[in-house]
């Protein structure tokens, strides 16, 4: 039984691929060269900041949960200051700006 070959070019340096006619087409000659293609052309993804709610673009990540460094740690080390603010926020009626996606979670699941 004879295989017929398709050549097609890698998408990243141009060199011939030899293709099988059955199967996944590959579009790389190599993984150097799919590495190297992937680190240029990177996806974007708009994603929702777990601690301020603010829509930001992640490269090339779709997880990303927070939009910088400082969100982060307000939500990962939430202190008592941040609740004793909180507290007093909601007694005095005031918008409440920033709490943890848990403390939300836990306030949405009580109502």
């Amino acid at each position: 039984m004879k295989e017929e070959f398709k050549y097609i070019l890698c998408l990243n340096c141009g060199s011939e691929i030899k293709q099988k006619k059955l199967g996944r087409k590959k579009k790389y000659c190599s993984m150097s060269c799919k590495s190297e293609w992937e680190k240029v052309h990177k996806k974007s993804y708009t994603v929702t900041c777990e601690y301020c709610g603010k829509e930001f673009k992640s490269l090339g990540v779709k997880g990303r949960k927070f939009c910088s460094q400082e969100c982060y740690q307000r939500d990962r080390f939430w202190r008592e200051e941040d609740a004793a603010e909180v507290a007093k926020k909601i007694l005095e009626f005031k918008k409440v700006n920033h709490l943890p996606k848990w403390l939300k979670d836990l306030l949405l699941s009580n109502t």
